[in-house]
């Protein structure tokens, strides 16, 4: 469990760092920019638990994107997210030992555009 705790140590920091990164738009520049990483944790039903997902877990990122334009106020709104789980088990068959390797990559990418109303 101590380990799970540093785990989180990373992320944390990069948030604190990367968070809320804004561009506003200067007086020749009519664009407003906005990045932002961010964590998403969801519920889930099954076998598994969250400390079972959590070991075979090798990497995860999510980014929020928006750019918004304040003359037309036209806008764009990009969310991107990749997981990768991986697992490897030995079973033991009637022939010997045989090792298993499991992976599964999951990338959910969403892009959104519309106008802004004040």
């Amino acid at each position: 469990m101590r380990n799970l705790r540093y785990a989180f140590l990373p992320f944390i920091l990069f948030i604190l760092i990367f968070s809320g990164f804004t561009k506003k738009s200067s007086a020749g520049d009519n664009w407003d920019i906005s990045v932002a990483p961010y964590m998403w944790f969801s519920s889930m039903t099954g076998d598994a638990s969250f400390s079972d997902l959590w070991d075979t877990l090798k990497f995860a990122a999510s980014l929020h994107f928006e750019a918004y334009n304040k003359p037309t106020r036209f806008g764009l709104l990009l969310d991107g997210m990749y997981i990768k789980l991986e697992n490897s088990v030995t079973v033991n068959p009637l022939n010997g030992p045989i090792g298993v390797n499991a992976e599964l990559g999951t990338k959910f990418l969403m892009l959104d555009e519309g106008i802004f109303i004040d």
